[in-house]
């Protein structure tokens, strides 16, 4: 088992796992069955040329090449685009070669046309755009050309890139035409392509290695592009199986050399699938690009969204500090002032006060200063309701007991505060918080008594419902001013007539005990709301879930 282990696996265990890698997805599929196909077609033409076919056609001569021409433009202005995107030189290389393939087209196809060209010097020209294209198209498959540029030019890349590979090209062609008359005979002269139907007879051996060397550098190019660890950088998806149509279009135009010419022949055919299949695969991956950017854009949008909500949020919740800061030092000063205030009345005119000026003055000390505890009470324990950060303690609870512990805690509302419990709601148990409804009971009595009148009211009434049991605190005030009752829940929210009559809460809140008192229902699963009447001041009400009583 050791051995095995450390055994390096044989050449053709390699090929094949290469070959099943590149067979493994559905542009290796294709490709092996354009292989396979075109394989089989030119071994069938190099048996019969019944096979193969050649006609006179000089109308078809000009589409083909334009299409040709705009099928390798719009294939190099994707690939620039993806160069862009993700900044690899393969995707630059790609799109070098076929911004240079198109030129040599729209040269010597569109411009030129098959009359300015002998047929030896059309098949060396279009073999020179054809190699220089191959070159260029195996050098972005390479491992060295996935490595993102460092550029941050894309546009001065391309033009320096394309600018040498036109050049050179260009050099190419020069060269070529300079020699023409000592470059070697591709065929021979006493046959005449633009008569031939099949293979031509009278083909060199420089021609037939010419035209292996441009078909085997687009196989390896097809090959290379299968294999290659970033199978996107081509510009389309489609590019290793266009790939191999093109390599056997160059084989079939060294058979039947009718590049350029006034006739049609099976390399046209090929081309033209190469076209096409081009096209398509262009059309693939605009498509997926686009739905890919349209993602996303739907991804960037709502991160803003989000992003923008969280900074209301954080802005919000600055504002509301500083107000909170704010109403809670202005409020500080008034119940400070007042203690302070009694406090030397009562130091300074002890004697001249009596027993009963005495009595009113400490009545009146322990209001200032209950007032001053539920206003940092509150103000404290604001930050954790904004943050839903408090915690609930819930346990089952008897109504009765509930009640009697609220009325308990408020020892000032006692002459005050009248108590009305249905039978049914006595004795029926909801899940809560003590401290916390308690909490809520102090808030909502100090409220009323705030509000109420010179001698106030303020009663308490309990009620059970099916599945629910009613609390509801009301005073004989001025009442809720129309569509205010909703605002009053919110923070920092105070009544317009608060304050007008407040005896035993010392005068107006800060705004925050409603607030909190909508919080802590609303953890319990309860609600809460006001209502107004005119003729016996405002109720606040707020209702808990009923629950069946647990040993």
């Amino acid at each position: 088992m050791a051995e095995d282990a450390f055994r390096v696996p044989s050449g053709s265990q390699s090929r094949r796992a290469r070959v099943a890698a590149w067979t493994s997805t559905p542009e290796g599929r294709l490709a092996a069955v354009l292989l396979a196909a075109a394989a089989a077609w030119t071994l069938l033409i190099l048996a019969s040329p019944r096979f193969s076919f050649s006609f006179r056609w000089p109308r078809a001569r000009l589409p083909i090449e334009t299409a040709g021409l705009v099928v390798a433009g719009l294939a190099a202005a994707l690939a620039y685009l993806r160069y862009t995107l993700d900044g690899a030189r393969a995707s630059l290389l790609v799109a070098v070669a076929f911004l240079a393939l198109a030129a040599n087209r729209l040269v010597f196809g569109v411009v030129l046309g098959p009359s300015s060209l002998g047929s030896q010097d059309a098949v060396y020209a279009w073999t020179a755009g054809r190699l220089a294209a191959g070159i260029l198209l195996l050098a972005a498959a390479l491992p060295g050309s996935q490595v993102p540029a460092t550029r941050a030019r894309p546009l001065l890349d391309l033009a320096r890139t394309g600018g040498a590979a036109l050049a050179a090209l260009a050099g190419l062609h020069l060269a070529l035409w300079l020699a023409r008359d000592g470059l070697p005979a591709l065929f021979s002269p006493e046959i005449d392509p633009a008569l031939l139907t099949g293979p031509h007879p009278g083909l060199t051996g420089f021609a037939v290695g010419l035209g292996a060397v441009g078909t085997s550098l687009y196989l390896v190019a097809a090959a290379a592009h299968l294999g290659s660890r970033h199978p996107e950088v081509a510009g389309t998806s489609s590019l290793a199986p266009a790939l191999v149509l093109a390599a056997f279009s160059h084989l079939h135009y060294t058979l039947l050399p009718t590049v350029f010419s006034p006739r049609i022949s099976t390399g046209d055919l090929l081309r033209v699938t190469f076209s096409a299949l081009l096209l398509l695969g262009l059309a693939r991956d605009v498509r997926r690009t686009y739905l890919a950017e349209r993602e996303r854009g739907r991804q960037l949008a709502a991160a803003f969204e989000a992003e923008r909500e969280r900074v209301r949020e954080l802005e919000e919740l600055d504002r509301s500090r500083a107000e909170l800061f704010g109403i809670v030092t202005h409020e500080l000063v008034h119940p400070v002032a007042a203690i302070r205030g009694w406090a030397l009345t009562l130091a300074r005119r002890w004697d001249e006060l009596g027993e009963e000026g005495r009595r009113e003055a400490i009545a009146r000390l322990d209001a200032e200063a209950v007032r001053l505890r539920d206003l940092a009470e509150d103000a404290a324990r604001l930050p954790a309701f904004e943050a839903g950060a408090f915690h609930l303690a819930l346990r089952d609870e008897e109504v009765r007991a509930l009640v009697e512990e609220a009325v308990a805690s408020s020892p000032g509302l006692r002459e005050r505060l009248a108590v009305e419990v249905e039978e049914e709601a006595a004795g029926a148990r909801v899940r809560a918080d003590r401290a916390r409804l308690l909490q809520v009971f102090r808030n909502l009595f100090s409220n009323a008594l705030r509000h109420a009148g010179p001698d106030p009211e303020v009663r308490l009434t309990v009620r059970a419902a099916p599945e629910e049991v009613v609390f509801t605190v009301a005073d004989d005030g001025p009442g809720i001013p129309p569509g205010e009752a909703e605002r009053l829940f919110r923070p920092f929210a105070r009544g317009p007539k608060a304050g007008e009559a407040g005896t035993a809460a010392g005068g107006p809140g800060a705004g925050l005990g409603l607030y909190i008192c909508r919080r802590i229902v609303e953890a319990h699963g309860g609600r809460i709301w006001a209502e107004d009447h005119r003729a016996r001041g405002a109720a606040f009400s707020f209702a808990l879930p009923r629950t069946e009583a647990r040993p």
